[in-house]
């Protein structure tokens, strides 16, 4: 009998929301994570060295090249020397253009 109990105040806390504190860490750590997002038009160097298989040259050059050409979307990273569609997929969801 005690197992029946239990087992309908485990159902019961499901269907009332119990786990509703994790959807909501859940919610606020997407929050976070487009928050920590990297804009290349914006970034110093040494924070486009944080993200994964750009050195210190490839940032550079990120750098040079926005300041010849805005990027207007990520994609347009494909356009810098040395950065191709293997680096670019590492680094995509951690870059934005805003």
């Amino acid at each position: 009998m005690k197992k029946l109990v239990y087992s309908f105040v485990l159902v019961l806390m499901i269907a009332l929301g119990a786990g509703a504190p994790a959807l909501a860490q859940s919610a606020a750590g997407q929050q976070v994570a487009q928050a920590a997002l990297i804009n290349v038009n914006t970034a110093s160097a040494q924070e486009l060295e944080t993200l994964p298989g750009i050195g210190a040259v490839k940032a550079q050059k990120i750098v040079a090249h926005r300041e010849a050409k805005r990027f207007t979307s990520v994609d347009d990273l494909l356009a810098v020397e040395g950065i191709g569609a293997a680096t670019l997929e590492r680094i995509r969801s951690q870059v934005t253009v805003d």
